[in-house]
């Protein structure tokens, strides 16, 4: 199985900005770990979510969904355990993830 650091060094590898990865397993029910990271563009953020599902099928980890490719705003992929939000500067700004996670 992956670790959470092969997971942000792949996105670090395509050029994402400010990767995070929270340990959430006692604020939540619904995951362990979330990764943020931002995307520098709309192309960007579809390419990092493409990075982001072929590791994880290459890597034997299901992906349940990916939500948000349309809106090319916030992208949203989830791996059960593990939720990876990859966002635009603003977006990510706007929602301020990491305060609302925090523990």
């Amino acid at each position: 199985m992956p670790t959470i650091e092969e997971l942000t060094n792949i996105l670090d590898d395509k050029k994402a900005e400010a990767i995070v990865a929270l340990d959430v397993h006692d604020l939540t029910s619904i995951c362990d770990t979330m990764i943020i990271a931002t995307a520098t563009s709309p192309p960007h953020l579809a390419a990092l979510a493409d990075t982001t599902t072929t590791f994880a099928k290459k890597n034997n980890i299901e992906v349940l969904g990916v939500e948000g490719l349309s809106e090319r705003e916030w992208v949203l992929v989830d791996l059960g355990n593990i939720l990876v939000h990859l966002m635009l500067k603003d977006t990510r700004n706007y929602y301020e993830l990491e305060k609302l996670w925090a523990k």
